[in-house]
């Protein structure tokens, strides 16, 4: 099942390949009778069929079975015909030289496919006996063909790839704890009416004599009010009576002057951490928060170092919670993988889907259908994709999900 991100390729891809299949056809046609033709169109259908719908398609899991029945199958329809229709039929090479590629890990896939383009050259020159141009050109038709196969299927599994997403700052620090360490001064802006006399004393001082430099009044105050004095002595900036302390920032009674406590209790609604107010629980964020938690236990007990991008990325509770299901097949995959050393965890969200890719270097076998099978048609049954392959010496897991509306 294709993702949104996927359906704007699909259509291209398909077309291509399906073109690759009609000139691979038509260059043998001609010579072939009615029921030569038939039998030939069949096989062609067959050919497009196991190429989109099986070897290239995305979100589909590759078992070690599955790999070596499709490609002795393809191997089948390429050469086997050969007797019956003739060696023109060969065009349909490239066809199993991509797949070898796409589904083989690369060095040896690399090597099946340069078996298949001296096979094509072979069978050109040896059996029908072309001419040395025609051997040639007939070679680099099925390893371009095999080429265009190989990068068309990547480019349709890996649309729209994981980037990693913007890392956030840091929260800011409690007022509380601010301005035990460092204060800020506020200054009073022109639109505040100043008393007469004003300047007359530091400003910070109280009205009692405690200490200039600290703004505070009998113990009750915090070091923010340097801008205002308290309100228990009655001076602000060394104004007397009502007016010089209703004319700055209403501190009262311990109150601090960003509208917030001085013990951290809340005055006016707002928090001492500069008035924010509490931010509702969301069960996604702790569900995902504690699912990374388990894996980087899972992991640091393998002796496997992870690295999480986009792990404050906001997640719906339908897009949390199998995610949090990939997340748990992948870092087991991981544990059980000896030759691996580090796990990379990328989630992304876009305008229409979100996307996490899990990867780790310990790649010695290829995916279990028993742990990904499952996980695969949970993603469909939500209009999403799960792609999970071995590429050399990494195994990759990529699961992708539509935002709901």
């Amino acid at each position: 099942m294709t993702t949104p991100t996927d359906r704007s390729v699909t259509p291209l891809v398909v077309t291509v390949l399906a073109g690759y299949a009609l000139l691979a056809y038509a260059a043998v046609a001609p010579t072939l009778n009615l029921a030569g033709a038939l039998l030939g169109l069949v096989l062609a259908l067959a050919v497009l069929g196991l190429q989109v719908g099986y070897v290239s398609r995305p979100g589909v899991v590759h078992p070690r079975e599955g790999v070596v029945v499709a490609l002795l199958a393809l191997a089948c329809l390429v050469y086997v015909p050969i007797v019956a229709i003739g060696v023109g039929w060969i065009g349909f090479a490239g066809f199993l030289a991509g797949s070898l590629r796409i589904l083989l890990p690369p060095r040896v896939g690399l090597a099946g496919l340069a078996v298949v383009v001296v096979s094509v050259g072979v069978l050109a020159g040896l059996v029908a006996g072309a001419p040395l141009f025609t051997v040639v050109t007939s070679a680099v038709s099925t390893l371009v063909t095999g080429l265009v196969v190989h990068g068309l299927t990547r480019w349709w599994q890996y649309t729209g790839s994981a980037r990693p997403a913007p890392v956030l700052p840091a929260p800011p620090a409690a007022a509380g704890e601010s301005a035990s360490t460092e204060t800020t001064p506020v200054e009073t802006t022109s639109a505040v009416a100043t008393p007469q006399g004003v300047g007359s004393e530091p400003a910070g001082g109280t009205a009692d004599g405690d200490d200039a430099d600290g703004g505070k009044a009998d113990g009750g105050g915090s070091d923010a009010t340097d801008a205002g004095g308290s309100a228990e002595g009655g001076s602000a900036a060394g104004g007397d009576g009502p007016a010089g302390s209703a004319e700055v920032s209403g501190v009262a009674d311990g109150g601090t002057a960003d509208g917030g406590t001085a013990d951290g209790g809340k005055a006016d609604g707002g928090k001492a951490d500069g008035g924010k107010a509490d931010k509702p629980a969301d069960p996604a964020a702790d569900r995902w928060a504690d699912a990374l938690r388990t894996a980087r236990s899972d992991l640091d007990t393998a002796g496997v170092e992870l690295t999480v991008l986009g792990a404050d990325v906001e997640l719906p509770d339908e897009i949390a919670a199998p995610f949090v299901e990939l997340l748990r097949v992948a870092v087991a995959h991981t544990t059980r993988s000896p030759a691996a050393t580090t796990c990379r965890v990328s989630v992304v969200r876009r305008a229409t889907e979100a996307r996490i890719v899990v990867t780790h270097d310990g790649a010695t076998d290829d995916p279990d259908p028993e742990d990904f099978e499952p996980l695969g048609e949970r993603f469909e049954d939500r209009d999403g994709s799960v792609l999970a392959e071995r590429d050399d010496a990494e195994f990759t897991v990529d699961g992708r999900l539509p935002l709901p509306a």
